[in-house]
């Protein structure tokens, strides 16, 4: 009997710049896995680091991400957070209605674009496959919603043993 490859879908929110840098040398270290990663684009195209002959890339257009070191208003706060629920549900609407099946999900990034996408892949995805967040740095902006959005993930990966112990997870060094 033949084995079967073994296929990982990566919700990233942004692949025009390092955000998935992390998550993307974590799964090079799965040399058989079929990786399909699904993230959005802007007008700078799939960052030049990214080797797309080891993985496939499932790109979105998006006309940008804002600044994300802080809003100076009120309004220009709530029109990015409007626009990274925006992303977060196109993102998950492409991975779940194009992806083949696959047998895990990883959540590259604490990126509240890339977390939402990975909540809705886990409550609302096509498939009951295991769903793993990779975060390499605090997320403050988890501890202002009135739940804990990580405790819906099969796992929690983090980048160093203080975050894995403050966020119940496991460390896992590049």
């Amino acid at each position: 009997s033949q084995i079967s490859t073994m296929r990982v879908a990566v919700l990233c929110r942004r692949l025009s710049d390092n955000t998935l840098v992390r998550s993307y040398l974590l799964l090079k270290t799965l040399p058989d896995a079929k990786i399909d990663v699904y993230g959005l684009v802007d007008d700078r195209g799939l960052h030049s680091y990214f080797d797309s002959e080891r993985f496939t890339f499932h790109t979105v257009g998006t006309e940008g991400y804002g600044d994300w070191d802080g809003e100076p208003t009120v309004p220009d706060r709530l029109r990015r957070l409007s626009n990274q629920g925006t992303d977060s549900f196109r993102l998950w609407a492409h991975y779940a209605y194009s992806a083949p099946t696959p047998d895990a999900v990883v959540v590259a990034s604490g990126w509240k674009g890339s977390v939402g996408a990975g909540l809705l892949a886990k409550h609302l995805g096509p498939w009951d496959v295991p769903v793993i967040v990779d975060i390499f740095d605090r997320i403050e902006w988890a501890e202002t919603l009135p739940f804990d959005p990580l405790s819906s993930f099969d796992a929690v990966v983090t980048s160093n043993r203080p975050l894995a112990e403050q966020l119940n997870g496991t460390a896992l060094h590049t």
